[in-house]
């Protein structure tokens, strides 16, 4: 089985593309470009294209014949300073008014007859000739990006041998007169412009400071997508609209009117000959969406004001004959368009509607938009049905209220309300059930995904489970799990067997008897630390930011995220974003911890990291779990997996290096509890190390004894994508080792490949491994101190490899719509 050891991946992904072996791109020879443009204008758009004989030449000066409006014209030419491949600003030439036009004229010599790549970028519209001959124009999709860079559009384009004329017809957009054009040799001088431009590789001083993006900046495909909103106040049945929003200032949006489909940037769009436009986020319908959604932009009479529009919208919904069958009014108008949904009423099952948008100001009509759907028919999808459930257990694991979670599919239209569901066991007996939709088919349409968590007690075998659905149907209800929220440390809550006391202990109920022992010191639950090379520790505060992040009759989920932080200076270094699992009854509590390195990855190396879970009271380890096969124990004080199939055991009689993958289990007592430490995947994500002592239970996913590196040097080619400095050594360091930039790099771009820029021959440091992340599934099981250790075994066994969890059926899965079987990828 191959290591899953995440920093080897991760990096590999970020670092190692520079060795990854290409094919050289083809050259054409170099072409020549003149410092100087021929400019001819300003004129109005609406005048004639010249023809074409003009536009093989450069014209002593250029006669513009009349149109509707506008004289005739006699141009003369301007010549305009500029460096080829860098955008130049037209607008002191061709003026400020949107749509001016330009004609623009370049000269190029080529040594040869040649194909070349020519990069053109303009704001807005442009049409090219070569030699008289058209070759590219963007007048019915305008520019792809609003960088206006030789980067945006490659167009191939036949030169003949010596001189070239190249004309080019500019027509300006509403923010700028950018031009910029060039050929296949600056593509790359381009590239580090726009890197340095937008400070890629340039980081602030602080990381809080390099984690905020502007909001309004985003670009976004389409409005908000995660309101729940099950059970709307308005009948979809009758057409109502819903969940009005208004959208960001900035949209990318898909746009199909042009020969070919491409993204086009709301800040540039252009609506002068059409105030109002409507883009429905399909054209077919499924009946059981029971909504469409729909963008509908409105722009004011003056493009440049930046205020919201005046006025109202009318919203139409309309069947195939034009006959209203709904409308609605909207007040308040936003310049950045509104999103909305529009209920279905079943007059439009199996049929073609419209929807109407008609802007008014007052009485006064301003524009008007329809864009035409079809709903299809309704299918024949059960609304009610029975799912089986099961869980494997597969090393027969012994234990009352296992923790599950699992997420359940539902055909589109089969569920309309996550209330109309309920579970039972093989016997038929109801049992407690907390859920929550986390997909539906549309915005506010039937569920398609519905999360559910239970408990379920196992007794060495496997059990089934139903989760019943329709519209008969009605489950229990039970009180939420008691949380006490506060301002500082861990909020209090009983969820049972298991609660956290007011100073962040946690409490044990062994016996089932109501009496409850504090098992685990406060400073458990804030564990987690990394150790810097020089010595500083970082830890958890106990002032960090938590909420509850979700919380109902079953399961509890409490969020704590924020910087390590050393306690005597307060310097922060590394995040952690951490979540408690705690079901109710359940004698489990998973954590899922996430480490993100902060640091300087050419300068900060760590010695150790990983969490401390320490003992109220005097702890007696048990030991450490040789493996799941043979539950073997050993009594040493730490194991490490330092390779996958090799770990050291320090501590007591029987130390020394074993071949094994071992489990990552540990286990102690302390006052009438066992508590047993586990976390998934631990020698697969070598190297971990497991401490059990007198004072509790310590897990390193740096080890504080982590051998030093034994891997092969000189690195090999062959062996490179390995990236073994980065989990061998004592040290935890990302700096690219020597060879990666000079050997490696001199034999992976030999015979005329190049590297790609991610980091350059002899400059390791223009790798960095910050922003890197790694998170942990850890579980802590206690028990009656009687349990027997190797029955505890079992039950992590079932932990790390999920056959302690519910699964769907396979049948029903396949069958729900929600994913893809193998047959269909066939």
């Amino acid at each position: 089985m191959m290591s899953k050891n995440f920093f080897a991946v991760v990096l590999a992904l970020f670092i190692f593309q520079a060795v990854i072996f290409c094919s050289a791109d083809s050259q054409a020879e170099e072409v020549s470009w003149p410092d100087e443009l021929v400019f001819f204008g300003p004129l109005d758009r609406s005048h004639p294209i010249v023809d074409e004989n003009i536009l093989s030449d450069i014209p002593q000066d250029m006669d513009i014949e009349p149109a509707p409006e506008f004289p005739a014209l006699n141009l003369k030419p301007e010549r305009v300073s500029w460096e080829p491949g860098r955008p130049i600003d037209l607008e002191p030439h061709v003026g400020e008014t949107s749509e001016n036009t330009a004609y623009v004229f370049a000269e190029l010599y080529s040594p040869t007859e040649q194909t070349v790549t020519l990069g053109i970028g303009a704001d807005w519209w442009i049409q090219c000739w070569m030699n008289g001959e058209p070759f590219f124009d963007t007048l019915e999709t305008g520019n792809p990006s609003g960088r206006f860079s030789i980067l945006d559009s490659k167009i191939e384009v036949e030169l003949r041998e010596g001189r070239n004329v190249l004309a080019m017809r500019f027509i300006r957009g509403r923010s700028s007169a950018l031009l910029a054009i060039g050929d296949e040799s600056m593509f790359a001088a381009e590239r580090r412009r726009q890197a340095q431009r937008f400070g890629l590789n340039e980081l602030p001083e602080k990381f809080s400071d390099r984690m905020i993006f502007p909001e309004r900046e985003q670009a976004i495909i389409s409005a908000e997508w995660d309101i729940d909103l099950s059970r709307p106040d308005v009948d979809l049945s009758k057409g109502e609209l819903v969940g009005l929003e208004e959208m960001p200032e900035r949209q990318l949006y898909l746009d199909t009117s042009g020969r070919r489909a491409g993204a086009l940037d709301t800040l540039s769009r252009h609506f002068e000959d059409e105030p109002v436009r409507i883009r429905l986020a399909k054209d077919r319908y499924p009946y059981e969406d029971r909504h469409l959604d729909a963008i509908v932009w409105t722009s004011p009479p003056n493009a440049d004001d930046e205020t919201d529009p005046d006025g109202r919208l009318e919203v139409r919904l309309l069947d195939g004959s034009g006959d209203v069958l709904g409308a609605h009014d909207i007040d308040e108008l936003s310049r950045n368009g509104l999103f909305f949904s529009v209920g279905f009423p079943p007059a439009l099952e199996g049929s073609e509607g419209a929807l109407e948008v008609v802007w008014y100001d007052g009485e006064t009509e301003i524009g008007r938009a329809r864009e035409p759907f079809r709903v299809k028919e309704a299918s024949d999808v059960a609304q009610s049905g029975r799912i089986p459930l099961q869980v494997i257990n597969e090393p027969g694991a012994v234990i009352s209220a296992a923790p599950m979670t699992t997420g359940v599919p539902f055909p589109r239209g089969a569920l309309n309300d996550e209330s109309n569901v309920r579970l039972v066991d093989d016997q038929g007996e109801e049992v407690p059930l907390q859920t929550r939709i986390t997909a539906r088919w549309s915005r506010f349409g039937p569920i398609k995904w519905l999360l559910c968590d239970f408990t379920a007690d196992l007794d060495g075998g496997p059990r089934d489970f139903y989760l019943e659905y329709g519209p008969d149907i009605e489950r229990s209800r039970e009180d939420d799990i008691a949380v006490e929220d506060v301002e500082t440390g861990f909020p209090g809550l009983e969820a049972g067997r298991i609660r956290v006391n007011e100073d962040g202990a946690v409490e044990f109920d062994a016996a089932g008897d109501g009496n409850f022992r504090e098992v685990l010191a406060p400073e458990a639950l804030r564990g987690a630390f990394v150790e810097h090379e020089n010595g500083k520790v970082f830890t958890m505060a106990q002032d960090a930011e938590h909420a509850i992040e979700e919380i109902g009759s079953e399961k509890v989920v409490v969020r704590r995220a924020g910087w390590y932080r050393h306690e005597e200076s307060g310097e922060e270094f590394c995040n952690y974003v951490t979540r408690f699992v705690i079901h109710r009854g359940s004698p489990v509590v998973r954590i899922f911890h996430t480490w993100i390195f902060t640091g300087d990855g050419n300068r900060d190396r760590i010695a150790n990291m990983g969490w401390r879970f320490p003992s109220s009271e005097t702890f007696q380890p048990d030991g450490l779990l040789n493996c799941f096969d043979d539950g073997t124990w050993h009594n040493s004080t730490n194991l490490v997996q330092f390779d996958y199939q090799q770990y050291d055991l320090l501590g007591g009689v029987k130390r020394g290096r074993r071949d094994g993958r071992t489990p990552g289990v540990m286990s102690g007592r302390s006052d009438g509890t066992r508590v047993t430490f586990g976390v998934k995947d631990f020698w697969q994500s070598f190297p971990n190390e497991v401490e059990v002592n007198d004072s509790g239970l310590v897990f390193y996913n740096w080890p504080r004894n982590n051998p030093r590196a034994s891997f092969e040097r000189p690195v090999a080619v062959r062996d490179a994508f390995r990236n073994r400095f980065v989990h061998e050594g004592e040290l935890l360091d990302f700096r690219l080792p020597d060879e990666y930039v000079e050997e490696i790099w001199e034999e992976a771009t030999r015979g005329g490949r190049r590297a790609r820029p991610h980091f350059h021959r002899g400059r390791p440091e223009t790798a960095n491994a910050q922003g890197i992340a790694r998170t942990e599934e850890m579980f802590l099981y206690l028990t009656d101190d009687a349990v027997n250790a190797d029955e505890v075994a079992k039950t992590m066994q079932g932990l790390d490899n999920e056959t302690l969890r519910a699964v769907v059926d396979p049948v029903w899965m396949a069958g729900s719509g929600c994913t893809i079987t193998a047959a269909e990828l066939l």
